[in-house]
């Protein structure tokens, strides 16, 4: 039990932490107090809207697996696969390299991107992805979550540099912002010229028109400001409604500088987006969302239109109220679980005993029960 001195103690420290955390949360109040003028209504409009998601894979998604493979899936909310593979941490990557550009002809949404930047290899793409060099237990078992990620965003490149016809003005929702330290030098930058290029080229063409936003359920700069934009009355009024953050506010959240943008007319090197909080329902009590504008689309003067279209959608949200209906949807196909998680289960079994122990079954029947009796052990798990 606590005796009457850490009681004191406590009482004292938490009393000074509290007025301290006060004086930030004033300095926070100010900032968001310049925001209340800046916040605009935003009206329902209908247009097509498509999401790309990857599938959140993992080890946890097939319970015995002594290869720890990783299958990876970028699929649209309609349910079409544009990217998958299927790796393990321990992989040769230049086998993993040919299998996307070979003799410089790419064979998939990454080879492609590859390609169109002039990339040869992967590791050239990205630092994060080991270079054949590196020695296997040298390598951060991480970059299979990045390679995820890089063809998260080939998927987005290809549909929008793809040959494939719009019925209609179409906006494309990424799920997370556009924004990343994955790419290597310069290559971000160029892939948002070159689609950027390809959406214009699209419009002169065939006058349809596509957007480009992404959206976050969590963001660093809404868990600093939410207390603050709520007791300054920020996007709590009745009615939908968003407001853009200054670069300013960006750069005090973010470890990494590089990841907010910069000053008026500065590169960007590793963020395409523009952030606004959006809240999409009507009371002032419904959730405020992050939401990464393209820039191009803010040059442009279309953010209510973009704005308009994603509030469309959010309106008939469903199971999450007031969150992109076709963000769900994308994520519902995405997802691997129950008949696709025990098939995924099956075929490692069947790679096991058949390229591993052809002549002794019963020893990977035995190999199992141990291997799962430890895993319950370890997890506390019945």
């Amino acid at each position: 039990m606590l005796g009457p001195e850490e009681i004191d103690f406590i009482r004292q420290r938490a009393a000074e932490l509290a007025r301290r955390d006060g004086e930030r949360l004033e300095r926070l109040r100010e900032e968001v107090r310049a925001l209340r003028g800046a916040v605009r209504r935003i009206y329902p409009r209908t247009t097509t809207t498509v999401s790309l998601v990857a599938t959140d894979a993992g080890e946890e998604i097939i319970e015995f697996d002594p290869h720890l493979f990783f299958p990876v899936r970028v699929v649209d909310s309609q349910g079409r696969v544009i990217f998958r593979d299927l790796l393990t941490p321990w992989m040769d990557v230049e086998v993993l390299n040919r299998q996307h550009l070979e003799d410089g002809q790419p064979k998939t949404p990454l080879g492609r991107l590859m390609a169109d930047l002039g990339v040869s290899a992967l590791w050239e793409l990205s630092p994060m992805i080991p270079d054949p060099a590196t020695p296997l237990d040298r390598r951060n078992r991480r970059w299979i979550q990045d390679y995820r990620d890089l063809g998260e965003w080939a998927a987005l490149y290809d549909y929008l540099m793809g040959p494939q016809e719009f019925a209609t003005d179409t906006l494309i929702v990424r799920d997370g912002f556009l924004r990343s330290k994955l790419f290597a030098g310069d290559h971000f930058a160029r892939m948002w010229e070159r689609m950027e290029a390809a959406v214009e080229r699209r419009r002169r063409e065939t006058g349809r028109r596509l957007f480009v936003a992404g959206i976050a359920k969590r963001s660093k700069v809404l868990d600093r400001y939410h207390l603050a934009l709520f007791l300054e009355g920020v996007l709590v009024q009745p009615g939908a409604c968003a407001v853009r953050i200054p670069p300013t506010m960006e750069r005090q959240v973010y470890r990494w500088a590089e990841y907010a943008p910069g000053e008026e007319g500065e590169a960007r090197k590793f963020v395409a987006g523009v952030l606004h909080l959006v809240k999409f329902g009507s009371r002032p009590e419904d959730p405020i969302w992050a939401v990464d504008v393209w820039e191009r689309h803010v040059r442009q003067g279309e953010v209510d239109e973009i704005l308009g279209y994603l509030l469309g959608d959010a309106q008939v949200g469903f199971p999450i109220p007031f969150y992109p209906l076709c963000l769900q949807r994308a994520h519902e196909q995405a997802r691997l679980g129950g008949l696709d998680a025990e098939l995924l289960q099956d075929l490692v079994l069947q790679t096991i005993r058949e390229q591993i122990l052809p002549d002794r079954p019963e020893a990977l029947v035995t190999f199992r029960l141990l291997a799962g009796g430890r895993r319950k052990n370890r997890d506390g798990r019945e």
